[in-house]
């Protein structure tokens, strides 16, 4: 069973999501991807877990360390996991750009992060390059239908 519960943050409310034993989910309200991996039905429900995230939460609003984390299981690709791992490396009170998120993710996939390569709009697709120097777009990028046909030049490309 997944329970969920709210959290008045001083940005808006946030709806937190467990299985029983890990925080499974922290979203602000009516944001975009709002309960992505949430089943159909939860059971809104307080549990000892969303005091923990609660105090957590609590203590980092109020500008301190919490010196603490509740335990988190984020049910994902390898890809988002990875990222994951890597978030929860930035030292308290320190930020990561999306770049170097990316180069500590592909140095840890054995790849060597070569840039950003430049598209229609705003979008830009992360290249890699493997040791052996074959180009590779990291498999996690959302499905954009207008970059649909620019991305499946470059898979025809590889």
């Amino acid at each position: 069973m997944v329970y969920t519960a709210e959290y008045a943050s001083p940005l808006g409310m946030i709806t937190l999501a467990c299985d029983g034993e890990a925080i499974t989910g922290l979203w602000f309200n009516g944001q975009k991807h709002f309960g992505s991996i949430l089943p159909r039905e939860t059971l809104r429900q307080e549990h000892p877990l969303f005091a923990e995230a609660r105090r957590w939460l609590d203590i980092y609003f109020s500008g301190r360390e919490p010196g603490f984390l509740p335990p988190l299981r984020y049910d994902s690709t390898p890809f988002r996991k990875l990222v994951c791992d890597i978030l929860l490396t930035i030292p308290y009170g320190e930020t990561m750009t999306y770049g170097e998120i990316a180069a500590e993710a592909a140095r840890r996939q054995g790849f060597f992060f070569t840039g950003f390569l430049p598209c229609c709009g705003d979008g830009e697709y992360m290249i890699l390059h493997h040791p052996l120097q074959v180009p590779v777009l990291l498999d996690d990028i959302p499905f954009i239908p207008e970059y649909e046909p620019f991305m499946a030049q470059i898979r025809r490309s590889l």
